[in-house]
């Protein structure tokens, strides 16, 4: 039995729009810079209403090797994540994720630092994934908070060296993500703590 069913279609979804796109640019390896123009993010679209981009582009990847590495990563990460709490929290997570890194990016980048460019990938989300499993884990577990901030900083600095890199979307992506897990890990604490209680007075009842 799969434990991790949404991660297999958030990866799924990934792969046939990739494949989907290849047929359509005639090209495997790259998919054509129209079609990435049209579903990737870039401020001149949507400031002509293609307002779908900000979700579209979470699930379009440039290239083979670009599809190849985010969906590897968002299977092991999110298949922890889910396994560890559940599908409902994976998909919260992963669009609120996905929805902060593009709009960061957005609003940041190409709005106030006037760059030009076309943002399209998953790893914003998949950032936020990995964010909130760090500080749902902290919250639950009782960790550092040191460590926690230590390792979301980690988390952004490995994940955004190297050329062709939106990183305003990982980070964007990293702090969504962190939020909700912290969020979604004090609720869990609490909810814990009133069953713990339910428990025992139903145990100190019994005993009367």
């Amino acid at each position: 039995m799969n434990r991790a069913p949404l991660t297999s279609v958030l990866v799924l979804i990934c792969i046939i729009v990739y494949v989907v796109l290849a047929v359509l640019s005639h090209n495997p390896i790259t998919i054509n810079k129209y079609l990435l123009f049209l579903l990737g993010q870039s401020l001149f679209t949507i400031k002509h209403r293609a307002y779908w981009q900000i979700i579209t582009s979470i699930f379009v990847h440039a290239n083979i090797l670009h599809l190849a590495l985010n969906v590897v990563f968002l299977y092991y990460i999110g298949s922890s994540l889910e396994r560890s709490t559940s599908s409902g929290f994976l998909a919260l997570s992963f669009f609120i994720s996905g929805l902060t890194g593009n709009l960061i990016s957005l609003i940041v980048g190409q709005v106030i630092l006037n760059l030009q460019y076309i943002s399209v990938g998953a790893s914003g989300a998949i950032l936020g994934l990995a964010s909130s499993l760090i500080l749902y884990s902290y919250e639950v577990s009782g960790g550092e908070f040191q460590r926690a901030i230590f390792s979301l900083i980690l988390l952004f600095v490995l994940n955004s060296l190297g050329g062709n890199i939106d990183v305003l979307a990982h980070l964007g992506g990293i702090l969504g993500g962190a939020l909700v897990g912290l969020i979604y890990g004090i609720v869990h604490k609490r909810t814990l703590m009133r069953r713990a209680i339910r428990w025992h007075l139903g145990e100190d009842i019994g005993l009367r």
